[in-house]
């Protein structure tokens, strides 16, 4: 080692150390953000290399040892997180975009342009159900963490919470029309609605867009998941915009909306605790529901990782020059690894692997 190396080993942060530890990663990418010791560190990403199309879904397991990606491609591709290879590859002729395990990961739920939810067994990658859930594609589906319950959002407006054993459908909660009391037609401009369970399961949420006499509001229901009554609904006061995407803290006492800014809002009270500029499309707490990972609507694929405490936001730069703007992420299980996906227009859609490290240094 040369001495200026081994004088720059000496000033190193704890998580600049690690890098040495694991010489083989072929890069490193450093966000300092000033909130006293605390360091986010990205290491440069590994690449997933096999979709030929843009990624809709990505999606850890429950333990973190396999990612599903689903794409325009008209592939689901579950991969081993370890090794890097695709476990198997699961066809249809049209794009997947809804993907969840189930809590126990033996289960998992996809549903697409063909309008079906679909479950398959992780193990062996057999089909064990598929049903009709909608009148057009299906956007996003949902286990419940405590109940054998799966929701589903679709392009024709609704959202509908189901029997995973059955296949049965348990209620509409929102309709494919208007005609039910809740005001003219919903989300007018974009139409499957970003839907989450609390981490108890005991609630249910769903963003909505009222467009009347040429004014919008952007809202979240909530729904009572013991009968699925509709408990009560939070409108985002001076917030006009989609909400394309929003989740709750690990603790479910905070929730974060997606749809321009990042609005923080205690569930419970409908109050906004903090806001973040930001201008993105997917978002996604850490384990530690100190930091927010989003993803940039910019002219590169970016992704944001900001913390709750200093408001601040460190950006990772994928170096794929992808250039889109609805990207798609998640966390794995553990916090120390985030997978990023985008729709792109243009031709390179390998899934990036980021090792992050967001624990404060002492």
């Amino acid at each position: 080692m040369s001495p200026e190396i081994a004088d720059r080993k000496q000033k190193l942060s704890r998580a600049e150390k690690w890098l040495f530890a694991a010489p083989l990663l072929v890069g490193l990418t450093f966000f300092l953000m000033p909130s006293g010791q605390n360091v986010i560190s990205a290491y440069y990403p590994q690449r997933l290399v096999g979709h030929t199309n843009s990624i809709y879904a990505v999606k850890f397991s429950p333990d973190g040892k396999l990612l599903a990606t689903g794409s325009d491609d008209g592939t689901i591709r579950v991969w081993d997180v370890q090794t890097k290879a695709t476990k198997y590859v699961l066809n249809s002729p049209s794009w997947w975009s809804g993907i969840d395990f189930s809590p126990d990961g033996k289960i998992m739920a996809t549903g697409g342009q063909n309008k079906n939810i679909t479950l398959w067994d992780v193990a062996t990658s057999h089909k064990l159900k598929s049903w009709t859930a909608h009148q057009a594609g299906v956007e996003s589906v949902v286990f419940s963490p405590i109940d054998p319950i799966i929701a589903s959002s679709g392009w024709d407006g609704s959202v509908k919470v189901w029997n995973k054993n059955t296949g049965r459908l348990i209620k509409t909660l929102f309709p494919d029309r208007a005609g039910t009391g809740m005001g003219p037609p919903i989300n007018t401009s974009y139409a499957a609605k970003p839907i989450a369970f609390s981490p108890k399961g005991d609630v249910f949420a769903g963003t909505d867009l009222i467009v009347a006499k040429g004014n919008s509001k952007s809202m979240i229901r909530f729904w009572n998941t013991k009968n699925f009554h509709l408990d009560r609904t939070i409108v985002i006061p001076n917030y006009q915009n989609e909400i394309w995407s929003f989740c709750f803290s690990p603790d479910g006492r905070k929730l974060a909306v997606y749809g321009g800014d990042i609005l923080i809002f205690d569930p419970a009270l409908g109050h906004i605790i903090s806001k973040m500029e930001a201008n993105g499309f997917a978002l996604k707490f850490f384990p530690d529901g100190k930091h927010l990972a989003g993803t940039n609507m910019g002219s590169k694929s970016t992704v944001d990782v900001f913390s709750l405490e200093t408001k601040l936001a460190a950006r990772a730069f994928s170096d794929s020059d992808n250039i889109g703007s609805n990207h798609r992420l998640d966390i794995s299980p553990d916090g120390s690894t985030l997978a990023f996906g985008v729709y792109s227009e243009t031709k390179n859609t390998d899934v990036e692997l980021w090792k992050i490290d967001t624990t404060p240094e002492h």
